[in-house]
């Protein structure tokens, strides 16, 4: 019976009963993680049967750069080679081993991080239509001295990825809201913020490769940032983001996950974008600052790029929800909130 908290041996595992049911996928993954700005890396190469023929598929996610997926065609003889070693070792087993990190294979590194895990996907046999997964940690088969054969599925899947067979590439449209962006146009640096329930607009100065001094920061609304993030996915700008770490323009899209909030920050770098394409990022920048003319102003800067302070109107209300500050009726002219009570009854 398998105890959670033990470290088993090869040759226990190996003799464990697992039950699954047919294979569907055998994936290798594996990520880098740096200290550098976009400098974090997954890839994850998948065997699989698509309507009888056997393909791998690529998925490449990379800091800076939108996620992309290549096809390849696959030979049948690997995919068997794979079935085999399942079957002769009890492969779906060794995901019990575990990593003793009292034991470490090799120093621990400060600045970049990484691993990598075999991931097997066979039909569930608890449930008709789902798959069960099982993950096999490189880090826990070499300690436990199976690193012989973790490379022989490795490189059976690393083989399969050929030019020649390459049979569709697709850049994948990034997921979630646009909720930040940068732009450098010119003597112009806009910044757009998404903070809660508010979401602020600022123009500023810049020279020299630098921010040199601020301008005007605007409140817009959820519509209009709507507006900015529809048009970057119909112009479709995620395809020309890529790294280094320096552009021109980036866009941050939030991501939900299983408990935690990512954001993917796409970089784009107008110097080796074609004509067609630098047309589309000024069209970009164009619904920018018509954006920013609809919002309301909520800090301006002198000459000194300090702030200065927007009086309020006599008698005014501040709206709790969006944060406008010159309300005179019952309801906030820029969202439309009710006035709250308490600054009624007040009144």
């Amino acid at each position: 019976m398998y105890q959670q908290d033990r470290f088993y041996t090869l040759e226990e595992v190996r003799r464990m009963k697992v039950d699954y049911g047919a294979i569907d996928s055998v994936s290798l993954e594996y990520y880098i993680n740096g200290m550098a700005i976009n400098s974090t890396e997954h890839t994850c190469l998948t065997l699989c049967l698509k309507n009888g023929e056997t393909v791998l598929e690529v998925l490449e996610q990379k800091g800076g750069m939108a996620d992309k997926v290549r096809l390849y065609k696959a030979e049948r003889k690997d995919w068997n080679e794979i079935l085999g070693i399942i079957e002769s070792e009890n492969l779906c087993a060794w995901s019990l081993l575990r990593y003793d990190y009292s034991k470490p294979l090799r120093p621990q590194m400060t600045d970049v991080s990484s691993r990598s895990s075999i991931v097997i996907r066979t039909d569930s046999l608890k449930k008709a239509g789902s798959l069960d997964s099982f993950s096999i940690s490189r880090d826990a088969v070499e300690q436990a001295g199976g690193n012989e054969l973790y490379r022989s599925v490795s490189n059976i899947l690393l083989r399969s990825q050929k030019a020649d067979d390459l049979l569709s590439e697709e850049i994948l449209e990034p997921k979630g809201n646009l909720i930040s962006l940068k732009i450098v146009s010119g003597d112009k640096f806009y910044e757009m913020v998404r903070n809660g329930s508010e979401c602020l607009l600022s123009v500023n100065r810049w020279e020299d490769g630098r921010l040199k001094e601020r301008e005007c920061t605007y409140l817009i609304t959820e519509k209009d940032r709507k507006k900015i993030e529809e048009t970057a996915r119909k112009l479709g700008l995620y395809c020309y983001a890529a790294s280094p770490y320096f552009h021109d323009l980036e866009l941050g899209y939030q991501e939900n996950g299983f408990g935690f909030v990512a954001v993917k920050t796409l970089g784009i770098s107008c110097f080796p974008l074609k004509e067609e394409e630098k047309e589309k990022v000024a069209a970009f920048i164009k619904t920018v600052e018509e954006m920013m003319t609809k919002g309301r102003i909520k800090e301006e800067y002198g000459d000194s790029g300090t702030k200065e302070e927007t009086p309020a109107v006599p008698g005014s209300w501040t709206c709790p929800c969006c944060g406008y500050t010159n309300n005179m009726g019952r309801f906030c002219s820029e969202c439309g909130t009710p006035k709250p009570v308490e600054q009624e009854t007040s009144e």
